[in-house]
């Protein structure tokens, strides 16, 4: 009787290693900014929680509760993974394929002649290994490995233009909002100004130093 153990370590002993290392997954709105985006935007999570202190925000403040908030980055860093995860695929058809396993031997004590010898007595437990090793049959191997360490490269470029883009959206609604504002308070100015103007002519009218069409052209601005 035979009873297998391991089909395959290497392939075991690469996913005890990837699930090691492996990071949390990118949540939104949390307060926190993961390692993966710390890497790409340079904000942290106490950035975040500066930011969220304030009542006067910089572009730097409304960038790291972006990087913390938004989804496309999220999704950039999951595209990451799954190129990690499908190269690892990729190197782990490639390593060695090792079985453990032991063989058990028994032997009836029910005789329909005679009684037991000893002399054939089975043996003991036997422990055995096995391998495999999978041989080069083609250039799609070699290129699906190429393939799958390209595509990480891909991705990681993705996800570092994203935050570049993030940064850029978010600088360009930033300083439109600065010349709103800026121009908001212009027209507020001018129409204090206006309105001190039009008290003036009125005064001016009553007096009878200043016409009629004086003072509408003022009410008009």
């Amino acid at each position: 009787m035979t009873r297998h153990f391991f089909a395959s370590l290497p392939a075991l002993a690469l996913l005890l290693a990837l699930s090691g290392c492996a990071e949390a997954p990118v949540k939104i709105g949390d307060g926190k900014i993961e390692k993966s985006l710390v890497e790409v935007s340079g904000m942290t999570s106490l950035d975040v929680e500066k930011a969220s202190q304030k009542s006067a925000l910089d572009l730097w403040d409304v960038y790291a509760l972006a990087v913390e908030r938004t989804e496309t980055l999220a999704t950039g860093v999951e595209n990451v993974k799954q190129a990690q995860s499908q190269n690892a695929q990729a190197i782990g058809a490639w390593l060695p394929q090792l079985s453990l396993g032991d063989a058990k031997s028994w032997q009836s004590g029910s005789y329909i002649v005679g009684a037991p010898n000893s002399l054939f007595q089975p043996s003991n437990n036997a422990l055995y290994l096995s391998g495999s090793e999978t041989i080069l049959s083609g250039l799609t191997q070699v290129a699906a490995l190429q393939g799958a360490g390209a595509n990480i490269n891909a991705q990681q470029y993705n996800l570092r233009n994203q935050a570049r883009l993030l940064l850029l959206s978010v600088a360009q609604g930033f300083y439109s909002v600065l010349t709103q504002e800026e121009t908001l308070q212009a027209q507020e100015a001018s129409r204090d100004l206006n309105e001190k103007t039009l008290e003036v002519e009125k005064n001016w009218q009553r007096m009878g130093r200043s016409r009629l069409a004086d003072v509408s052209n003022t009410q008009a601005q």
